[in-house]
């Protein structure tokens, strides 16, 4: 008996498939995200169990992907440090800090 989970990760389809923790390891696999549950369905979603289902079974121009790419840090990826969109210095994350605080001036 397939499950959801299961029919998703062995979807053939998908040409370019997501790598939410883009090429690194999941450090924390057993850890269950909470929020998932309210983006994803019900259910008891681990670091482990999100990766295997996205790997293979959702593009990786989805904003599905991005979304999970961009949060992907709480199940360690990055050494568990957030992304700022890309930005990878320091630099550039203090100008996309500062780029929000700036236009609510506006």
């Amino acid at each position: 008996n397939a499950t959801d989970v299961d029919v998703i990760a062995s979807d053939p389809l998908v040409a370019s498939p997501c790598d939410p923790c883009q090429g690194g390891e999941v450090a924390n696999p057993e850890l269950v995200i909470d929020a998932a549950a309210e983006v994803l369905g019900n259910g008891t979603w681990t670091c482990g169990v999100i990766f295997q289902v996205f790997s293979s079974g959702l593009e990786s121009e989805s904003e599905t992907c991005g979304f999970l790419t961009e949060f992907s840090y709480l199940c360690g990826c990055n050494d568990g440090v957030r992304s700022y969109l890309g930005a990878d210095t320091l630099e550039k994350q203090a100008v996309l800090a500062w780029l929000f605080r700036s236009s609510g001036f506006l």
